[in-house]
């Protein structure tokens, strides 16, 4: 994964032209996050959180301010990330912002066993919270033969004793800082105020940028932003301080890095100052897919008793900016909508009823998932569903057809969903078996044998729908009808129905 850009830089933060080699202030950078390292030894996503607790051990001792660890690991479940090696800077400086930590720190360990092949090695990453951006990296690595003698002390016995030492030669960043904080501002101009229209935007959409510019003497002559190949110049606005560009963002999509560059003509001077602020050009709608849970799929039609479990998620980790569930009902009205700014929720539950809170009736349902990512793709996933929460209902009928005699088993209009098996058995009145006979979907047609004098016949019956209903009916006596002309269609009228509930 690339480390994509989200900047937030609002009017309380003091950038100067020392921001090219590092974005926080020293007290800032005193206060960092260590994610759990990828262990490396195991493969996958394994962390190793002992190494890791070590890890921030010793940068207690350098006199950092660690992050705890139970505020990381919560910050890395509520946004679902697990390959903490490979954090986005979009999530970064989310990080930085709910715990203040000027740097973070991800990396992986790997580690061998043995008493004396036993070696560890690690590598790391360090990322500046404000920007997201890394801008220092480093490893180690020691094994049991070759620290003997070298820390002074007694054989190790295993490499758990020699991680502190490694730690401790390998990641000296309070060092690493105070070199890098040594670099000496420009004497030209101070930007006190970088702020983008919008950090994530579709092909061919505006961007603005806006910079407040405190000038230690004479301004500029010439001011410009550099995105991409594209050169666009600055606009003064007034005597304020402030300046205005404002581009068409570029069809590629991928991440953008922002230059500026100030010319003072008299004097031939010139400030150039890299990668200040970054936009993001995303052209894709969102990789939007939604799971049903407690329902049986047939068809590719879902069926449910009650309540349906609905899990949406997005295939990739980009920041959403809206999302919206409606349910319609089969001539497409509404009948419920929810939503929410910001990004999916982890499951919604529909019980059945309506925007007013009342139970709806039972049949076919449609359920819109819909949503939008911050630069404005949207994305839809449609999912029918039957919804089904009255017991099994089915009706039988026996009539004469062509002076023949036939059992009709046919659902009832308020069965919604399939039945998924059946069987039935009639009987004469005397206990002769006329039919037994099984199925697994209806409706259907059942010849009985011809003897001339059935009136009535004796039935049992079993039935379950795919939803586990399940209807049971013993000794059921249903005469024998003759049609009456002209013969009409069946309209559901039947010499008896039955409507029953789980058992």
């Amino acid at each position: 994964m690339h480390f994509c850009g989200k900047h937030r830089f609002l009017g309380q933060l003091f950038l100067t032209a020392l921001l090219v080699l590092m974005g926080w202030g020293w007290g800032q950078a005193m206060t960092i996050a260590v994610l759990p390292f990828d262990d490396l030894s195991v493969g996958g996503n394994a962390l190793n959180l002992p190494f890791t607790e070590e890890v921030r051990d010793v940068l207690r001792e350098q006199g950092f301010q660690v992050v705890p660890a139970v505020d990381v690991e919560g910050f890395l479940a509520r946004n679902r990330l697990r390959a903490t090696g490979y954090l986005d800077s979009l999530h970064a400086v989310k990080l930085y912002q709910q715990t203040g930590c000027g740097l973070i720190l991800v990396g992986s360990v790997t580690e061998k066993e043995g008493l004396k092949e036993g070696a560890v090695g690690f590598t790391y990453t360090l990322l500046d919270g404000v920007t997201g951006e890394p801008f220092f990296g480093g490893s180690g690595a020691m094994s049991l033969d070759g620290c003997v003698g070298i820390l002074g002390l007694r054989e190790p016995q295993g490499i758990e004793e020699i991680r502190a030492t490694l730690l401790r030669e390998n990641l000296a960043l309070k060092k690493i800082l105070t070199a890098v904080s040594s670099a000496k501002p420009t004497g030209l101009a101070r930007i006190q105020e970088v702020t983008l229209s919008a950090e994530v935007v579709q092909a061919g959409q505006p961007v603005e940028c806006r910079i407040f510019v405190d000038f230690l003497g004479e301004p500029a002559t010439r001011i410009f932003v550099r995105a991409a190949d594209e050169v666009i110049p600055f606009v003064a606005e007034g005597d304020t301080g402030f300046y205005r560009a404002v581009w068409s963002a570029p069809p590629e999509e991928g991440g953008y890095d922002l230059s500026f560059e100030m010319v003072w003509e008299e004097t031939g001077e010139e400030l150039c100052l890299d990668r200040l602020a970054r936009f993001e050009v995303i052209n894709t709608p969102p990789p939007l897919k939604i799971d049903l849970k407690n329902v049986r799929t047939f068809n590719q039609i879902s069926a449910v008793k009650d309540q349906v479990l609905i899990v949406p998620s997005l295939e990739d980790s980009r920041l959403l900016s809206h999302w919206s569930m409606a349910i319609l009902n089969a001539e497409g009205e509404e009948v419920a909508r929810t939503g929410k700014d910001g990004n999916l929720p982890a499951r919604l539950v529909w019980k059945g009823k309506n925007k007013s809170n009342h139970s709806i009736s039972d049949g076919v349902y449609r359920i819109t998932f819909d949503a939008w990512d911050q630069a404005g793709n949207r994305s839809r996933v449609q999912r029918t569903i039957l919804r089904q929460s009255q017991g099994l209902s089915v009706n039988l009928t026996a009539v004469m057809d062509d002076n023949r005699p036939y059992l009709h088993l046919v659902p009832a209009p308020a069965q919604v969903v399939p039945v998924e098996s059946w069987s039935i058995r009639a009987m004469t009145a005397e206990g002769d078996t006329l039919l037994n006979q099984k199925g697994d979907s209806l409706p259907a047609r059942l010849p009985l044998p011809d003897t001339g004098r059935l009136s009535h016949v004796l039935c049992d019956v079993e039935v379950v729908d795919i939803l586990g209903n399940q209807m049971t009916l013993h000794g059921q006596r249903v005469t024998l009808e003759k049609p009456k002309e002209p013969v009409k269609p069946d309209k559901g009228f039947s010499s008896w129905a039955w409507i029953e509930g789980n058992p």
